[in-house]
């Protein structure tokens, strides 16, 4: 038990003639107050580990008994025997249970949403990663810990009523065999009755005064009518039972008068052939203290402590604290001894307290609080407290000089002080920069605010107290590590003319204090950005605003930003100002706010005429659920025409907050209003009188012609994703259309779709066209395979085509559902085939009224035979470049050969060519090549298929495309590319056996003047646009045995040169095999083959960068 009372008292009471009934009324509060907390805290995490070892298999419940006042004791046993019980009672408790995952794992949650590590992960109740959650109060709140108390989450109002429990009912099944337990959220876990013979004995302490009995529960688990307990006790001691029924009772324990160590022997029988033993020991003595608690004043000293005993013990000082340590123990007659404790002085402004405790063989036999006072300074002196940046070691003081009074005195709380004239935002270094230093300034300053010295934004910490000192400006605005600010006790603050930032950015701030705007200047009017962004702000003063009393306040933004606090204070005290941007992100970002005041606003805002946009009042404010009607009474709901953003985010508003709707007539800017209120069910809707009828006219229809007169009469210019995401809206799916963010297409029936398919022209062999013409479709699935694989794959999905598509198939994306729902369709263009192939392209769709299906077969083409001259070219080929270069020097430029394999793309006309030149690409991804007259042609130009490969990711950070570029040589003897609008780079004649490939003339240069000869070409790392151009060969992306391994450690590419001299390999296959063999593989593998979405026109030079020279 934690009882605060104090040493002080006694040597008060012998020196002074005074009443001290107050100060012993307010210590017995504290102690009763601590007591309470102490022991919820305690009961609660005891409750939770116990959980734990319940599901983990390590505690077993051994009887559940109901007590006439309405509790409920449950009695836990562990695998040693040890027993343990739990009372349970009504109260508030914080929500914390625990929940079954789809893995079959137990994890902890809170307030019903699972409880997350710092890397967003569950945390499992057992196993390698369980943890016991851990449970504090502060501040009249419940905070949980998952990391052993390193960081906490809050997690309700701690009510202090003895009830808190985190388990809220226990009961036994009628047979007696299983335990049911219900935690604080609903869930009921189930248990089986701990049956296996034994007893547990719960003895908390082992110390039982001389002469004094005690009594300890026991529970016999396994045992019947025939079960036998003996009790013999050693030496001096006595021993009985008392039953109180066949499973429980106590053990009567009876000290001698002499100080001894004792043991008490249980025998447990079954009455047949099975007998226990347990062994107790305990320890006869007395002990008693002068004292439970010592208060030291801030100076520190030697306080004692006797103890009057007949027991060994130790004295020990809890927790690694420095600043209080025993001094010694004495002993001054046979049963008493003195402990000492001596108390370092205190230079900081927080009391702080520590527990010594008494032990006999390891077993606390009492406990002493010992407290000691801050220090307290002249009235006359400012005090901030004061971080050093671990960085320098420095503080930078956020303060100015006054230019009438510039001298001022500076004691930085090291022991350094310094006279300080016409300086501000002085610098100090520190020794030891792991601790506050408090830092007392005098004199005069003009001003505090951020320091103008990059990183020293967080050095204040806490201002602890005014001093005295007039003040022209204040502003704490983006001081990081603000947490607190003390009431100014004068006029310190009276001059402040603006609020302006007063408090933005303070992210550490948690309260301000009740009080600290009433010291400040009531002419004030400006409070924009006052408390913009103060993450950690949990709490206002309903009335803080109550001192202001002057005519035209502005409050942009005030609250935006702050994520902690719950309840907004009154503005109704302010007269505001005719603002344009009075109710813009006025709330923004209020994550935990849950309460509006009543009557939010006074009649001045109504005046604020100017005031027509709400665009993101209340966006991402999470939590909120309702807005008192009274909020809108006294704004200009007549002038208001824009709620872009205002409620987005706003996850739990409700349907009953939106009343006000039908008053905001004026309105016609809706854009995202209520994205994400996934809590709406119902929109309000507003009646109009059109020919004597009485018309409800819900928001989504105000644009429509026949409504428009009656509401904004004008275009509405922004609706879109006005409810997009308020998918439990009524008519979200069937009534509010996806022009306003719903769900309705504007259909009234089943979709339809068609499919048909055409072998393109100017593709492949393998490729086939698919075009997908749908109407009313709000999803679609494709399933795209050999039809001999979806035959046999039909059954396993019902025979249905649907089932197969959805759970096999691709999801088309939604930016592509407009084209398959046009009159011009959705091609999906499939490259990837096998030559006189059946392939099927499922197509599946849904709306809200149903679904529907529709498929096409078709087979791709056989390979026709070409021309002799086109054949002649196909097969395997080694290739040998005249020379190559390279950006590495002294490189000898010596030619270099690989292999290709030329296959048929479209007989007659063109070439897939696999291996060209040194890159890793082109084993994957075939070059284009070209038939022309009788000659093998190579083309630059996205056109001419020069674009292999786009997007792929460089270590720069820049995602290049793969292209065929050409190379030549510049006026310096040096190499680079050249870029034109496309063109022809190589030209090649058939000859037996072997042929040469050579560059050919720049035709695009030629028309300009230049002599430009192509002297290579090959793959590069391309991306660049007008004006600028990055374009070269990685050593990452080429072919390991032609990286160039330079002497200064570093890496190189190769460039090929022409002429190229292609030499026929003695195998001859004029197959396309690698084509056939890569899209065969992939089609037997069953899955979905890829389908592109859409034909575009292939653009000359698209994807490449711009006509020029750029060298290497």
């Amino acid at each position: 038990m934690k009882r605060f009372l104090t040493y002080a008292l006694i040597v008060l009471l012998a020196t002074a003639c005074y009443n001290d009934e107050e100060l012993k009324s307010r210590l017995d509060d504290v102690e009763q107050r601590l007591t309470k907390v102490e022991a919820l805290v305690s009961s609660l995490n005891t409750q939770l580990s116990d959980l734990q070892q319940l599901i983990d298999g390590k505690m077993f419940i051994s009887g559940i008994e109901d007590k006439e006042d309405g509790t409920h004791v449950i009695t836990f046993v562990d695998a040693y025997g040890k027993m343990s019980t739990i009372t349970l009672s009504d109260g508030e408790s914080p929500d914390i249970s625990v929940k079954q995952a789809p893995d079959g794992k137990w994890y902890w949650t809170v307030n019903g949403e699972w409880l997350l590590d710092s890397d967003g992960h569950t945390i499992p109740v057992t196993g390698e990663r369980g943890v016991t959650p851990s449970m504090k109060i502060e501040n009249g709140k419940w905070y949980v810990s998952y990391d052993h108390g390193v960081t906490y989450v809050e997690c309700g109002k701690a009510t202090g009523d003895d009830g808190d429990a985190f388990f809220k009912e226990a009961r036994l099944s009628d047979d007696g065999k299983t335990a049911y337990l219900t935690l604080a959220d609903g869930t009921v876990l189930t248990f089986e009755i701990y049956k296996e013979f034994g007893i547990a004995v719960e003895v908390p302490s082992s110390l039982i005064y001389s002469g004094q009995t005690k009594e300890y529960a026991y529970t016999i688990t396994g045992g019947d009518k025939n079960t036998i307990l003996e009790v013999l006790p050693k030496g001096n001691w006595e021993a009985e039972a008392k039953a109180t029924d066949e499973k429980s009772g106590v053990i009567a324990v009876t000290a001698p008068d002499s100080p001894e160590a004792g043991k008490v022997i249980l025998l447990l029988s079954d009455g047949a052939n099975k007998t226990l033993m347990r062994t107790l020991t305990f320890v006869a003595g007395n002990m008693h203290v002068s004292t439970t608690s010592v208060e030291s004043p801030a100076s520190g000293g030697v306080f004692n402590v006797d103890v009057t005993t007949n027991l060994e013990f130790t004295a020990e000082l809890e927790g690694d604290q420095t600043w209080a340590r025993l001094v010694e123990t004495r002993a001054y007659e046979v049963y008493t001894k003195t402990v000492s404790v001596s108390v370092d002085k205190n230079e900081m402004p927080y009391a702080r307290e520590t527990r010594l405790t008494l032990k006999n063989d390891g077993n606390v036999v009492e406990s002493i609080i010992v407290y000691q006072n801050p220090v307290t300074y002249p009235d006359n002196v400012m005090v901030l407290m004061m971080q050093p940046l671990a960085k320098d070691s420095c503080v930078v003081l956020p303060v100015t000089h006054n230019n009438a009074a510039p001298e001022y005195y500076v004691d930085w709380g090291d022991g350094s002080k310094d006279t300080l004239k016409s300086q501000s935002y002085p610098k100090h270094k520190y020794n030891d920069a792991s601790r506050l230093y408090p830092v007392q300034i005098s004199g005069t300053i003009r001003t505090i605010g951020k320091p103008n010295t990059f990183g020293h934004e967080a050095d204040l910490v806490e201002v602890i107290q005014w001093g005295g000192i007039s003040l022209s400006g204040l502003s704490f605005n983006g001081m990081t590590g603000l947490r607190r600010v003390a009431v100014p006790k004068g006029d310190e603050l009276r001059k402040l003319t603006s609020c302006n930032g007063l408090f933005q950015k303070c992210t550490s701030l948690k309260e301000v204090p009740i009080g600290f705007m009433d010291a400040l200047n009531s002419q004030i009017t400006n409070f924009n950005y006052a408390f913009t962004n103060c993450e950690s702000l949990e709490y206002l003063d309903p009335d803080i605003f109550r001192n202001f009393t002057k005519a035209g306040v502005v409050i942009w933004q005030i609250f935006n930003g702050c994520k902690s606090l719950k309840r907004l204070p009154t503005l109704s005290h302010f007269k505001l100002s005719n603002d344009a941007n009075m109710l813009n992100q006025t709330f923004t970002n209020c994550e935990s706010l849950v309460e509006i005041p009543e009557n939010m606003f006074n009649e001045t805002a109504k005046a604020a005429i100017r005031a027509s946009r709400m665009q993101r009042t209340f966006a991402n404010c999470k939590s909120l659920k309702t807005i008192p009607e009274s909020f809108w009474d006294n704004l200009p709901i007549d002038k208001i025409t824009e709620l872009n953003y205002t409620f987005q985010g706003c996850g739990s508003l409700k349907s009953e907050s939106l009343g006000f709707l039908n008053k905001l007539k004026k309105v016609y800017k809706w854009q995202n209003a209520f994205d994400g209120c996934t809590s709406l069910t119902t929109l309000p809707e507003c009646e109009v009188q059109i020919d004597g009828k009485t018309v409800s006219v819900p928001v989504y229809k105000r644009d429509a012609e026949e409504y428009k007169a009656y509401f904004a009469n004008r275009s509405y210019s922004a609706t879109n994703y006005c409810f997009k995401g308020c998918v439990n809206l009524e008519g979200y799916y069937d009534k509010i259309p996806q022009s306003w963010g719903g769900g309705w297409d504007g259909t009234t029936e089943k979709p339809s779709i068609e499919v048909t398919a055409t072998l393109p022209e100017k593709d492949g062999y393998f490729s086939i066209d698919f075009l997908v013409k749908g109407k009313g479709v709000a999803s679609a699935y494709y399933y795209l395979t050999a039809k001999v694989l979806a035959d046999e794959a039909l059954p396993k999905y019902n025979n249905s085509y649907t089932e197969l598509c959805e759970q096999k198939g691709i999801e088309i994306e939604s930016d592509y559902l407009q084209a398959l729902n046009s009159d011009q369709g959705l091609t999906l263009g499939f490259t990837q085939g096998v030559p006189n192939v059946e392939y099927i392209l499922i197509v599946s769709g849904k709306n809200m009224f149903g679904e529907s299906y529709a498929y096409k077969v078709q087979a791709t083409s056989t390979i026709p035979k070409g021309s002799d001259e086109y054949e002649r070219y196909l097969g395997e080929w080694t290739v040998t470049t005249a020379s190559s270069t390279s950006e590495y020097v002294g490189y000898d430029r010596k030619p270099i050969s690989f292999d290709i394999k030329i296959e048929p793309f479209r007989v007659d006309e063109s070439y897939n060519v696999y291996g060209w030149g040194v890159t890793k690409f082109t084993d994957a991804y075939p070059m284009k090549m070209f038939f022309e007259d009788g000659k093998l042609c190579a083309w630059t130009g996205a056109h001419h298929g020069s674009v292999i490969y786009e997007g792929y990711p460089y270590s720069d950070g820049i995602n290049y495309n793969i292209v065929l570029n050409s190379f030549t040589l510049f006026d310096d003897g040096n190499y680079g590319v050249y870029m034109a609008d496309g063109e022809k780079v190589g030209v090649a004649e058939y000859a037996e056996g072997s042929f040469n490939m050579n560059g050919v003339k720049s035709p695009y240069y030629a028309n300009l003047g230049y002599d430009v000869m192509c002297h290579g070409f090959d793959f590069c790392l391309s991306m660049g646009g007008p004006g600028w151009s990055k374009i070269f060969i990685a050593p990452e992306v080429v072919k390991d045995q032609y990286v160039i391994h330079g002497e200064d450690g570093k890496n190189y590419a190769p460039y090929i040169l022409a002429p190229y001299t292609f030499t026929r390999k003695a195998t001859k296959s004029n197959a396309a095999s690698v084509s056939v063999e890569r899209n065969k593989a992939l089609m037997d593998s069953g899955e979905c083959l890829p389908a592109s979405f859409g034909k575009a026109e292939v653009k000359a030079n698209a994807n490449e960068p711009a006509a020029g020279f750029y060298r290497f």
